[in-house]
């Protein structure tokens, strides 16, 4: 059986997903660039930055920081 979360887990655990995401993501890029794996990082980015400024508890999960800044392609 699959474990359910409740709604503010599933939220932390999106973070977190993200995140990971994104670093796995910017390392593939030095690597090999392409359309599709920027778009997906730029989307992912985008989904981090909503739930920044629309979830009262964004910075208890760890979203008190500039995430543009933070995730900014060189």
């Amino acid at each position: 059986m699959i474990q359910k979360f409740n709604s503010e887990s599933v939220m932390y655990i999106f973070i977190d997903y993200l995140e990971d995401s994104l670093n796995q993501l910017k390392e593939s890029l030095k690597e090999n660039p392409n359309d599709f794996t920027l778009g997906q990082y730029y989307s992912f980015v985008e989904c981090l930055e909503f739930l920044s400024h629309n979830w009262e508890k964004a910075s208890s999960a760890g979203l008190y920081y500039n995430i543009e800044e933070k995730y900014h392609l060189e």
